[in-house]
């Protein structure tokens, strides 16, 4: 579910392509609504959104450890071949 890039340039299609997922996513976070965040962390990744990777540095950054440690978090590193923290 993208956003439209109604700027008309084809050269902002990459801010709009696949963007709703990983910002649904990383907001559910802060409620602790994980189950909502890996659905659209999920979709992201179906999308390919390039952004996906970013989940280990913002995990580590934040040093969350409920989410580094969810096996669902594992699963998306390792399934877009990023290594785990």
């Amino acid at each position: 579910m993208p956003f439209v890039n109604s700027s008309g340039d084809p050269d902002f299609e990459y801010f709009s392509d696949g963007m709703t997922a990983w910002l649904i996513g990383t907001a559910h976070l802060a409620p602790r609504e994980d189950d909502r965040a890996f659905q659209w962390f999920e979709t992201a990744y179906q999308e390919r959104d390039p952004r996906l990777p970013e989940l280990r540095r913002r995990f580590l950054l934040e040093e969350d450890a409920r989410l580094v440690a969810d096996p669902r978090y594992r699963d998306l590193l390792r399934r877009m071949n990023v290594p785990e923290p």
